[in-house]
């Protein structure tokens, strides 16, 4: 049996894809596996209402929101329930040896677990530290998020990844880091989304559907700074092609154009918005993924906790023109992209094959 240990229970379409892409894949290549279910409690803080704010802004916008984190929080259980296996839930890794006790196999991967400002550092959960001397620990395309690995954590780091049997991150430069700074080699694989094709994600959207406009952009907003940017670009995109607005924003947005929004659905609906728009215009690493796997016109507006992975995955398919704010939309020509992308997929099911050995 393998346990995963990834970021599953956040109320984020990428996080719970991705691990239920990695749980696919692993048992589309005969292995049994289970989703370690920590509750990372520091970061699921967002989805409540921050009473420990210091900003009265803040605490308003979180109760003014709160009906519809809630609803979005029960549609997460629905999918979590339904789509992933999990174990029993705890929030203290100290619990993680017991749980994982009669695992065979351990991987930490993939998302953003080793981002070392979001999770506080090196936390020992995300590193496998909980682990027996028996149990085999692989690192699959975990994401640091920055640009270059900070000074101050390398030594734990070292440590850290020792006992590690295979590494691989999700970003080029980090992998090329890592393995100057382990004296090993580390390797570059893909975001676990991107190891299934589109008809994987097909199979989730049986029995599914939203009412959505014939013709739409979709916009897909994590980061609230970045809206006015992103709703500018698609917004003067709409009206020159005569498109609505599909979107996601825990408030309605009452402009013409705009006509639902998704946030309180579960992961199926990011697919379905993805899978039948018109374009795409995102500040998301995985609305980039899944605008590839359906092959969609799409534009990134770039921050801080993106650029770097988006930069990568770029570079890997040939993508240029991607940038709102910085460039001119290109068409992708995506039989040349699925191309590149066969070989990374290719190369990325290896390193988890050689990676298993011959565990089944």
């Amino acid at each position: 049996m393998i346990g995963i240990i990834t970021f599953h229970c956040q109320y984020n379409f990428g996080s719970a894809l991705q691990a239920y892409a990695l749980q696919t894949t692993l048992e589309k290549l005969g292995h049994s596996n289970i989703l370690i279910n920590f509750y990372y409690k520091k970061d699921m803080k967002i989805y409540d209402v921050r009473w420990d704010s210091k900003r009265p802004d803040v605490i308003l916008f979180d109760l003014l929101t709160a009906k519809k984190n809630h609803a979005r929080k029960r549609a997460y259980h629905r999918f979590h329930n339904e789509f992933l296996r999990q174990t029993e839930r705890t929030d203290d890794w100290m619990q993680l040896g017991s749980i994982c006790r009669n695992m065979d196999i351990l991987i930490c991967g993939s998302d953003q677990i080793w981002n070392l400002r979001l999770v506080q550092g090196v936390h020992p959960a995300y590193y496998l530290r909980f682990a027996k001397p028996n149990q085999k620990r692989i690192a699959y395309a975990p994401s640091f998020a920055t640009s270059h690995i900070p000074e101050q954590y390398k030594d734990e780091l070292k440590e850290a990844l020792q006992d590690f049997s295979a590494i691989s991150v999700r970003e080029r430069s980090h992998a090329e880091e890592l393995s100057s700074m382990l004296d090993r080699t580390v390797e570059r694989t893909l975001d676990p989304a991107l190891l299934l094709e589109r008809k994987d994600y097909d199979v989730l959207l049986e029995n599914f559907c939203v009412k959505l406009p014939k013709q739409y952009i979709f916009i897909y907003c994590l980061h609230h700074v970045n809206l006015k940017m992103v709703c500018k670009y698609a917004e003067k995109l709409a009206e020159e092609h005569n498109l609505k607005i599909v979107y996601f924003n825990k408030y309605d947005i009452h402009k013409r154009r705009y006509c639902v929004n998704i946030f309180e659905l579960d992961p199926r609906a990011f697919v379905y918005a993805i899978k039948n728009a018109a374009f795409v215009v995102a500040d998301s690493f995985h609305a980039a993924v899944f605008s590839i796997i359906y092959h969609k016109p799409f534009m990134s507006y770039s921050h801080d906790d993106t650029r770097n992975r988006l930069d990568s995955l770029y570079a890997d398919l040939g993508i240029t023109g991607h940038f709102i704010g910085e460039s001119v939309y290109q068409p992708i020509e995506y039989n040349i992209l699925d191309e590149k992308l066969a070989l990374l997929r290719s190369d990325s099911l290896r390193f988890l094959m050689d990676a298993l050995g011959g565990m089944a």
